[in-house]
């Protein structure tokens, strides 16, 4: 994981990752604000589970990480701000200064001014372990999904947690080297996280999580495209028969379909399309971080507080739009509603036929009505009243 200790960009100005770290804040704070009330239905008035303890971590624990390093940003020794308003730029000695003069209190978020070296590390030591807690929550909330729409297949259970573990476990070697100040044997990896001047506050020992992230979140696109493919059914055009038409399924898969299908259960379909949206959008974000470091621009630093954000938006996100599928009275009536813990991609084809069936029994050819014979009617009218009459 990356730590952003001297943001540099290319004029030499830090307030760019100030900038980046209050936007990520604000994106994770207004998205939150916006299903707030979905939150309140879905997530606290449910009993306490995994999936709760999972969704409030990543919601209100990445905000306090954001919070805390946009406040490191700010106001702490090794991120300076030493552009006042009004005045011209220091040169680049002075540039590497804390810029005391420019804050009415150098704030020390641990509150242990008397030891500067200690507040230094124990920020650090919360801002990176945060950050790989944070990621993981939310990646853990999105693979509880996956397994879910696989029906809980031991073969995709065990993938997808040795994936997990495997990328847990990079990311806190890599977090601690860099925490640590790096080691000589490793490439490029020491004198990082130091107030000096130099590349080499872009570790290379920071590859290897970006990359791991990266094959691992492709992985999870494979599966979730391979299962949409399962899932979207044959619809043959006019004059066309059912076996061509999944013929041609199969040789030409139509993406799109996804995002539009009709042919799938709501929760299959809410699960595929989000998640499919969002591992598309995490990808996006780990590929632009891997090349301004492999490419060590000064903008690189700026990619943890996005990727923070990212991954709490979109899994928080995926999790109450599932969510709202299960709750009664929703949008969708008893037919077509579907509870995620209940249903799964397996039965989805027979749910589908259950629901288009006929009713069962043998199936009758309708019988013609008897024919009206009016005289038999006449005579049961007329014998009433003739007997009425020899009573009388």
């Amino acid at each position: 994981m990356t730590l952003a200790v001297i943001p540099m960009s290319p004029d030499g100005n830090p307030n760019y990752l100030q900038g980046s770290a209050m936007a990520a804040l604000v994106w994770v704070v207004y998205d939150a604000g916006l299903t707030f009330d979905r939150e309140v239905r879905c997530i606290w008035k449910a009993r306490w589970s995994v999936s709760k303890a999972l969704f409030i971590l990543s919601r209100y624990h990445t905000i306090v990480c954001l919070s805390f390093f946009l406040m490191e940003a700010i106001g702490t020794e090794h991120f300076t701000l030493p552009i006042q308003v009004g005045k011209n730029r220091p040169q680049r000695p002075q540039f590497l200064q804390p810029c005391v003069d420019n804050l009415p209190h150098h704030t020390r978020l641990c509150g242990i001014d008397r030891n500067p070296a200690s507040s230094s590390r124990a920020s650090r030591w919360y801002l990176g372990l945060t950050e790989v807690l944070s990621i993981m929550a939310g990646e853990f909330l999105i693979l509880l999904r996956i397994n879910a729409v696989y029906g809980w297949s031991r073969a995709i259970v065990l993938t997808t947690l040795f994936l997990f573990i495997s990328e847990s476990i990079i990311g806190l070697v890599t977090t601690i080297v860099s925490i640590i100040g790096g080691r000589p044997g490793l490439f490029r990896s020491s004198n990082i996280l130091t107030c000096v001047f130099g590349q080499n506050n872009i570790p290379d020992v920071n590859f290897s999580m970006w990359c791991t992230s990266l094959i691992v979140v492709f992985l999870y696109i494979a599966l979730i495209a391979y299962k949409s493919k399962d899932l979207i059914h044959a619809t043959p055009s006019p004059g066309e028969d059912l076996d061509r038409a999944s013929t041609r399924r199969r040789v030409r898969f139509r993406v799109l379909a996804v995002f539009n299908s009709t042919k799938m259960t709501p929760t299959l379909h809410v699960c595929l399309r989000d998640a499919a949206i969002y591992f598309v959008v995490i990808s996006g974000v780990l590929v632009l971080n891997l090349v301004l470091i492999l490419a060590r621009n000064p903008y690189a630093q700026q990619g943890t507080a996005w990727l923070l954000a990212t991954y709490s938006v979109a899994s928080t996100r995926i999790f109450l739009n599932l969510k709202d599928l299960t709750e009664p009275g929703g949008r969708y009536n008893e037919t077509t509603w579907s509870q995620f813990e209940k249903n799964s991609a397996v039965n989805a084809r027979e749910i589908q036929a259950a629901l288009n069936a006929p009713a069962p029994g043998p199936s009758r050819d309708p019988q013609p009505e008897p024919e009206h014979d009016e005289e038999a009617d006449n005579r049961i009218v007329e014998e009433p009243r003739a007997s009425k009459i020899s009573v009388v």
